[in-house]
């Protein structure tokens, strides 16, 4: 009976267990491609805020609830408030106090202006239960793959069995509720994809096998509310399974392992606690330890590092870039696997460094040390990451069980189906145990590097050519840094004066710095764009954030806008009284004096008929003497008040429009700071490969005159990256654009009137001088838009880069001002017994070439103000500007002389390569084509302005080694 209720236990975990492991599990990915389908979880939510908010209160209406409200009073809602507040949250002085109505104690409309989707809340943090409400609230029937019916089913076994009263099931309900589950994850796997599919069944087939052991790992994954249930049960049946199975004793015997002594290494802020474990006794030196182990490793061990991972390391990164940087980590260890998850790194070590607990230690620090420098962890936080180390002899297992194995294509084409544990990048085959042996065994391949097979798909690269089909790259162009087959050397590549075997540029790639190089820009690149997205998400959150906040402080001043016009209404109502009684009062005594004017006229009135009628001439004539004096003075009281009488009416004249007194009630502005991305441009440079240095050009045929627009003044001429040409021009504000054909692209409006114009190697910067306001001004090249001004101490003529810095000559304290990339003052360096300077070119060795205007003087000195020559001659006169071509060779354009000269990098003047028989007529700037293919020459003649375009060769090619 004892066993029986064991048993049944068992049964009770195992349904549990594939409920809160597989089920759930496929339920989270159905839900993330299938539901969510690219869309944030936490915008979902949002989305369906409303709805999910009448699930928790599906009777009362909300301020969303637009005409019509669905609940009822019978309406039963699918979510507790324990569940939603999971998923959303409450903030507080986001309410409306107008959108909140009650009556008496009861509330009969919520606001649900205060409710916000948590922006940490993810779709796994769900369980079934909840996961299965959202859906059936949110998904209309057919708006989403899948049957509904499936996720019930699944949701009614897991109810079932959390809410037994006895945790124990009997075999035959074990098998038919694990049966239905399994069949119903299934489907619901399907609709997913097929790759998914194959993982769930692969999991579940896994869970079938397992024994109890297996049900902890669900445990700690799980999110589920009968969480402790399971826990509770799994430690009771994992300690008696422990006090009376023979076999786990039997096992954990044969697995016993030696513990070294724990010690810590601190790292740039990073606290390594280190846990070693010597599995069994290592082999001598001497003797063999693997089968598939080359004669030169037969003295190797296996090291496998565990490491805890801190919320602020992103694995995936520290991955890749191990897989990498493999043998440019660490001298002691050779890395063979790295696996993610918590950080699993497996190595090959010589066992020598095993015998001494110094040297392994230091063997120790010295690799975390370098992951730590390559994979650029975060050191300004203290954190604490524990270490596990487990040596062995035996070469460790491959752990992705839960990808397709990959085939030994050397067996395949045997016929023989073995599965593949290494792949060889040079070879491009995946190679089992039996054949890396062989491979190892034979010198040719004995520096060969070998990989995990599982990123075989990865790799296996095209290495032919697009163009020529089936054609294999066998050539490298130094002049156009690109691969090439034969059929492209011959139809693209003919006239290229440097080309290389591909195997001789490509030796010893993964050491070069052009490798790590690449390695770098593509971290700092991730990186960039981490920390870019990170803003962006940040923007989305705050500008939902400011909006509701703006929504609310306009709802705040709308009520003190209603309660600023009821006061105004209030005034108006005492000015109206104040005005009625004055007007009233005014207008009673005018009628009181007409009035009395009225009474004495009607009495002269009364005597004038009765005298008119009944008097003799006599007795009218003197009454009518004797009252005229009284109608006078009755005339003269009506004069004195007729000009103040008026016709009095109280008016009010609204505004015609009511936006009129309402037009400004605030104002909705972006305010926007510009995020500085650190962000280093990649320097691809070619240091593993030989350089073919050509001869300096010793033939210059006009290939075109390129006429620019206008007869104003040219004063100098840059050359992008793309080889589009940057021309300045005297009285105007615009930078000039043409293409190195001759047409006229754009132009760029300035702050000012530029005199010089340099390029920023390797960015969109351009940098003009504006010598009449004392500044230099930022171009972005890319879409010609000007930048930022910076100002500066002196008048400056010429702008060039040197080392990362930009370098400007000063008229009149005839110096050089360097300034860092952003246009910050460094320092100032002094040039002794020089006249003005007009033009700078970068030099060698950090250095830069002028041009001394007042002594017809070339100049070059460090940034540190060295001096290193001065050359002038009779023949150089007026020098205008100064360029070098690949070997270093200066080339100066000379007004005075109509001709350009060509001078050593070590002042020794060489020859005259164009005078006027060219065409050169007062040249005043200089350009070499990006691949100095091409010369461009600043030239005027007749006032007017023109760009002679000269083809560059040579006669002969040398090649040497760099």
């Amino acid at each position: 009976m004892a066993d029986t209720d064991e048993k049944e236990k068992v049964y009770y975990m195992r349904l549990l267990t594939f409920l809160l492991g597989p089920a759930t599990k496929t339920l989270h990915l159905y839900f993330e491609m299938k539901v969510l389908d690219s869309l944030e979880f936490y915008m979902f939510l949002d989305k369906h805020k409303h709805i999910l908010f009448h699930e928790l209160y599906p009777t009362v209406p909300c301020c969303y609830c637009m005409k019509h409200f669905s609940g009822s009073s019978q309406k039963r809602g699918h979510l507790n408030f324990t569940q939603f507040c999971l998923l959303f949250e409450f903030i507080d002085g986001q309410e409306i106090q107008e959108h909140k109505k009650k009556q008496g104690d009861r509330i009969t409309q919520y606001c649900l202006c205060n409710v916000s989707a948590r922006r940490s809340v993810k779709e796994d943090d769900m369980d079934i239960t909840l996961l299965y409400s959202v859906v059936k609230s949110c998904c209309q029937p057919g708006t989403v793959s899948g049957n509904p019916k499936w996720i019930k089913e699944i949701k009614k076994a897991r109810n079932h069995i959390a809410h037994c009263s006895n945790p124990k099931v009997s075999e035959s309900d074990f098998e038919k509720i694990f049966e239905n589950i399994e069949q119903n994850v299934l489907n619901i796997a399907s609709v997913v994809g097929r790759q998914v599919l194959m993982m769930i069944k692969d999991q579940i087939s896994f869970f079938k096998r397992s024994d109890i052991s297996t049900v902890q790992e669900f445990v700690t994954s799980s999110n589920d509310t009968f969480i402790q249930i399971l826990q509770n049960i799994t430690k009771d049946q994992t300690k008696k399974l422990t006090e009376n199975t023979d076999t786990i004793k039997s096992e954990i015997i044969d697995r016993l392992e030696k513990h070294k002594e724990e010690f810590c290494l601190d790292i740039r802020n990073i606290i390594f606690e280190v846990k070693t474990v010597v599995k069994g006794e290592l082999a001598s030196a001497t003797t063999l330890s693997s089968e598939i182990q080359s004669p030169q490793d037969d003295d190797v061990c296996y090291v496998e590092w565990k490491l805890s991972t801190p919320s602020n390391w992103n694995v995936d990164d520290i991955k890749k870039t191990l897989e990498n940087v493999s043998s440019l980590i660490g001298q002691w260890f050779r890395i063979v696997f790295v696996y993610k998850g918590s950080l699993v790194i497996q190595t090959s070590a010589s066992k020598r460094i095993m015998q001494n607990d110094k040297d392994f230690r230091f063997a120790v620090k010295s690799f975390l040390k370098d992951v730590v420098k390559k994979c650029q962890l975060e050191t300004v936080t203290n954190t604490t990451v524990k270490v596990a180390l487990v040596v062995t002899n035996e070469i460790f297992i491959r752990q992705l069980k839960d990808e397709a194995t990959v085939p030994c294509d050397v067996c395949t084409s045997r016929n023989i189906n073995t599965e593949a544990v290494l792949f060889c990048s040079e070879c491009k085959e995946n190679l089992c145990q039996r054949c890396i042996r062989d491979h190892n065994l034979k010198r040719l391949f004995s520096d060969h590097s070998l990989k995990a097979s599982r990123i075989s798909d990865v790799d296996t690269f095209k290495t032919t050519c697009s163009k020529h089909i089936d054609c294999a790259f066998e050539l490298f162009c130094v002049d156009h840094d690109c691969v090439m087959c034969h059929y492209c050397k011959l139809e693209e590549h003919v006239s290229c004066l440097k080309s290389i075997p591909l195997k001789d540029a490509a030796k010893d790639v993964i050491q070069s710095q052009m490798f790590q190089d690449f390695s770098d820009a593509l971290s700092n690149i991730k990186t960039t764009l981490g920390e870019a997205i990170t803003v962006q998400n940040e923007n989305i959150k705050n500008i939902d954030d400011d909006a509701e906040i703006i929504l609310t402080q306009v709802t705040q001043h709308k009520a003190r806008i209603i309660k600023r016009l009821d006061g105004l209404q209030n005034e108006i109502r005492d000015n109206i009284h104040t005005i009625r009684k004055k007007e009233k009062t005014d207008s009673e005594t005018k009628k009181s004096q007409l009035l009395q004017i009225a009474s004495r006229i009607q009495n002269l009135s009364v005597q004038w008929n009765r005298n008119s009628r009944h008097g003799s001439d006599k007795q009218i004539f003197v009454w009518m003497n004797i009252c005229k004096w009284k109608f006078i003075d009755y005339e003269s009281n009506l004069h004195y008040i007729m000009p103040i009488l008026e016709k009095r009416r109280i008016t009010y004249r609204p505004p015609e429009d009511v936006k009129v007194p309402l037009r400004y009630i605030g104002k909705i502005d972006i305010q926007s700071t510009q995020y500085h991305l650190d962000y280093k441009p990649l320097k691809m440079l070619q240091v593993q490969a030989p350089v073919l240095v050509s001869q300096m050009p010793t033939k210059f045929t006009l290939d075109r005159i390129i006429v620019l627009e206008g007869s104003d003044n040219v004063l100098s001429i840059g050359i992008t990256d793309d080889n589009r040409l940057l021309i300045c021009k005297k009285n105007t504000n615009f930078l000039l654009v043409y293409d190195d054909c001759g047409d006229y692209l754009q132009r760029c409006k300035l702050f000012g009137q530029p005199r010089y114009v340099a390029v920023v190697p390797g960015e969109h910067k351009a940098i003009v001088t504006l010598p009449y306001h004392n500044s230099i001004q930022f171009i972005n090249i890319k879409t010609m838009k000007p930048g930022s001004i910076h100002s500066l101490p002196d008048h400056c003529y010429s702008v060039t880069i040197v080392d990362q810095k930009i370098c400007l000559c000063g008229i009149d304290s005839r110096c050089l001002y360097i300034l860092d990339k952003k246009g910050n003052h460094i320092r100032t360096v002094k040039i002794p017994g020089t006249g003005y300077i007009h033009y700078l070119h970068p030099g060698p060795a950090n250095s830069v070439y002028y041009i001394d205007f007042t002594y017809n003087v070339i100049g070059c000195v460090t940034l540190e103000g060295k001096e290193r020559f001065r050359y002038t001659s009779d023949d150089l006169i007026e020098p205008r500007d100064v360029i070098t071509d690949k070997k270093g060779n200066l080339y100066v354009a000379c007004k005075g002389a109509n001709n350009i000269q060509r001078i050593s990098s070590n002042a020794e003047f060489i020859d005259v390569i164009l005078d006027v028989g060219n065409g050169i007529n007062h040249p005043c700037g200089l350009a070499f084509r990006n691949d100095h293919r091409k010369l461009f020459v600043l030239n005027e003649l007749e006032n007017i302005y023109s760009v002679l375009v000269f083809s560059c060769s040579s006669r002969q090619n040398e090649k040497c080694k760099i």
